[in-house]
């Protein structure tokens, strides 16, 4: 038997959601409005980094801003790195302008390697996926945290003309009534 989403339905399913204590979905078949859109992002990093013992040790302090009608955020952050190659050590981010595989300029030839830390606070103005409002009612489905913070450790190996990378994240809660959650970002970087 299927039974359509009727006012009755509707009035018990609300009910239902009150007595156990569950958020209530007011549009029953409403759904999302169009999540296609654009992007635009950018991040300014600085590179100071020195050799120690044959090693490339550098400190990457960062700020990035995306927008668009999907997200749209300022964040600050820095990533501590070392390698054997000073370009390589270089080449970090978080979030949407996270290492996604490259292709660049290398200061080292054949056998590369880098092993990282960082951490981003992003101050969170829009997040479409997490809070879009709905075509019929047009509510929001969740009330977004306004500070995010993402933390990453991992590592970069390769030899020439390619490495991969491996890295470790975890953000902390993105809307008011969520967890943290950790993920894992691997990259395949082409060198020449």
């Amino acid at each position: 038997m299927l039974l359509a989403p009727t006012q009755a339905v509707r009035k018990y399913k609300i009910k239902a959601h009150e007595i156990i204590g569950a958020e209530k979905y007011h549009a029953w078949d409403d759904q999302i409005e169009n999540r296609y859109g654009y992007t635009v992002k950018g991040m300014l990093s600085m590179t100071p980094s020195m050799d120690i013992l044959g090693a490339n040790v550098g400190l990457y302090p960062e700020v990035s801003a995306v927008t668009g009608n999907l997200f749209q955020y300022v964040a600050y952050g820095a990533t501590i790195a070392i390698g054997n190659d000073k370009t390589f050590n270089s080449d970090n981010g978080f979030g949407l302008l996270a290492p996604r595989g490259l292709m660049h300029m290398s200061d080292t030839s054949g056998f590369k390697y880098k092993i990282f830390a960082g951490m981003e606070r992003r101050d969170v103005n829009r997040n479409y996926t997490l809070e879009g409002k709905t075509i019929q009612t047009k509510q929001t489905t969740v009330s977004l945290n306004k500070t995010v913070d993402e933390y990453q450790v991992g590592a970069t190996i390769g030899y020439a003309p390619v490495a991969f990378t491996l890295a470790f994240n975890k953000v902390t809660s993105e809307f008011k009534t969520g967890d943290d959650y950790s993920f894992i970002n691997g990259a395949i970087t082409f060198f020449f």
